[in-house]
């Protein structure tokens, strides 16, 4: 990564660790260090017969620190990973990965400001050599984000309650497959107090651009409108309205023009309502149910005419909790760019708990990946299409994941598609008062742009981890890595033995 990138990666970082204390936060700083040996018999992922054996030392310190006042909050996880080769010293490598989050309140329920950072690093080639970490040499690249949102909570009365939010966010790649970007997106969005007692209402508006350094620039806009009147004890009249104005450096027509729809929305309680609407260039039906707190369920239909998104498209979003169990799923379709999840963090699928939040490493303090990005890296425009369900159970002794995932992605300007489907599963096993078993493993399949076969990757482990003190534990793993590639020499094999300990101080 450049220099430059890492000193406004470290800027904004050390930034939001600074304001804290002058809104007289509480702090919470816990540095750890991670020691580690693995030795693995194909380093390189090479095809069968070029394997090169290595062994890897590891020395990764870390800190995480967290603030949290009346009017700030800081969530900041850095980790600097050194991996040292014991056959070749040129291939010592350090990878800095950064994930950090704060908001500063600075007028008391008005003024707001969130500020956010990450460093992480992506595949660059999906067809090339794929590792499940940082240690395998080659195909790899730094991916920096920085960004801030300055916004206002506005209350008018009893008449309405409004948000104005501008977002700035910028992504550095180290690859140069990408353009690095700049984003600046103003967005409103105002609803209706109780002083319109039978008649709610509620509009957005949304501008986005994004300003790619290397290609052409994109630009979004759009607006809509509800309005809801309560006509009987169950019964709502719904209206929908609203337009679409986009301009794309590889669409000619995107499509822009307005649409409008009506209908009805039924409330028979407050567990359940299920709405439907048509109109001219807009058809759509929602369902959402919650029988309990620890229970939720939404399904949306919509059929439009305008916009990026054309024709039917689904959106999907489920979460359940009972005493052992979470289930959290999605499915969600929309318009977007490599950049744009690149600064939004979606371009890894992570797992999240019952509430959406992302669960992080205990070791390292980074989101837990479900799947790195095996995605091309492009400047397209295209509509992406992502299912994900996890599951996980914790009986005090036992704690398991179980996790499916599906992503599919259109490109506007060549019109290749790609996808990645598959699963990853863990279970971690408190067998003895100490120690620990965990045995883990996946499986996934991509299908690259610019072919019809596919690629298979399969992984699996299984270790111990031992509680050498409050605070110290030690693991040892093995681990297994196998794909099948549509390239001649694509397939490889490599096994792994990993030693590590962790300690935090």
């Amino acid at each position: 990564m450049r220099r430059q990138s890492k000193g406004r990666a470290f800027g904004v970082a050390l930034l939001m660790s600074w304001q804290a204390p002058l809104f007289a936060a509480q702090w919470h700083v816990q540095p750890r260090l991670m020691l580690g040996e693995t030795y693995s018999d194909n380093i390189t992922l090479a095809p069968a017969g070029s394997e090169e054996s290595d062994f890897v030392t590891q020395i990764n310190p870390g800190v995480s620190v967290n603030g949290q006042g009346r009017r700030v909050k800081l969530n900041l996880n850095y980790t600097l990973q050194n991996a040292i080769y014991a056959s070749d010293s040129k291939r010592n490598a350090s990878n800095h990965q950064l994930a950090a989050t704060g908001n500063a309140e600075l007028i008391k329920d008005i003024f707001f400001v969130d500020a956010r950072s990450s460093i992480s690093q992506q595949i660059v080639d999906p067809q090339g050599r794929v590792g499940l970490d940082n240690l395998n040499i080659g195909n790899q690249g730094d991916v920096f984000t920085y960004g801030f949102s300055p916004y206002l909570k506005l209350r008018m009365a009893s008449y309405a309650k409004a948000e104005l939010r501008f977002n700035d966010d910028h992504v550095e790649n180290q690859s140069s497959s990408i353009s690095d970007a700049e984003t600046q997106e103003y967005t409103a969005h105002i609803n209706s107090g109780p002083r319109f007692g039978r008649l709610n209402w509620d509009a957005d508006y949304h501008q986005q651009d994004l300003l790619r350094k290397t290609v052409g620039d994109s630009h979004y806009q759009n607006a809509n409108a509800n309005v809801r009147y309560h006509l009987l004890s169950s019964w709502n009249l719904l209206a929908r309205g609203g337009y679409e104005d986009n301009s794309l450096p590889d669409i000619a027509n995107p499509y822009n023009g307005s649409y409008w729809s009506a209908g009805l929305e039924w409330v028979p309680s407050p567990h359940f309502s299920a709405s439907a609407t048509t109109g001219e260039n807009n058809w759509d039906a929602d369902l959402s149910l919650r029988p309990t707190d620890r229970t939720f369920l939404h399904v949306g239909y919509r059929d439009r005419n305008v916009g990026l998104v054309r024709g039917p498209s689904w959106n999907v979003n489920l979460s359940h909790r009972t005493r052992h169990t979470t289930w959290q799923g999605s499915y969600s379709e929309e318009s977007t760019t490599v950049q744009t999840l690149q600064v939004s963090g979606q371009q890894f699928f992570t797992l999240v708990d019952s509430q959406g939040n992302v669960i992080v490493d205990s070791n390292t303090g980074l989101p837990v990946v479900l799947v790195r990005n095996v995605f091309s890296l492009t400047n397209e425009d295209f509509i992406r299409k992502r299912g994900q369900l996890a599951v996980t159970l914790n009986t005090g002794k036992s704690n398991v994941v179980l996790s499916v995932f599906n992503e599919h992605r259109t490109y506007s300007l060549s019109n290749n598609s790609e996808y990645v489907v598959g699963t990853t599963d863990s279970w971690t096993w408190k067998f003895a008062p100490r120690t620990s078993s965990m045995i883990g493993g996946g499986w996934q399949q991509t299908r690259p742009a610019n072919s019809n076969q596919h690629d298979q990757l399969w992984h699996g482990s299984i270790g111990l981890i031992r509680k050498l003190s409050p605070k110290v534990n030690g693991s040892l793993e093995y681990s297994y890595l196998q794909r099948n590639s549509i390239l001649a020499s694509g397939d490889y094999t490599e096994n792994r033995v990993t030693m590590q300990v962790n300690m935090l101080f």
